[in-house]
């Protein structure tokens, strides 16, 4: 499935005022792990800046909390 496949008719967009109130929540604790993860994910959040690791824990925060 391509990205024009999927249906996003019912996602309402992003605006401004989404980012405003949007904050970056970041865990205190960390435990360090060795964890394998596809090239392709890796290559993507090393892209963002340097530091890409704290964005990836970031975003496993925020999926783990939302399916708690």
């Amino acid at each position: 499935m391509t990205d024009d496949e999927i249906d996003t008719s019912d996602i309402p967009e992003c605006d401004d005022e989404f980012f405003a109130k949007a904050e970056l929540r970041m865990p205190n604790d960390k435990h360090s792990v060795l964890l394998s993860i596809d090239e392709e994910t890796y290559e993507w959040f090393a892209e963002q800046g340097p530091d890409f690791r704290f964005r990836m824990n970031a975003a496993l925060k925020i999926y783990a909390d939302a399916h708690r």
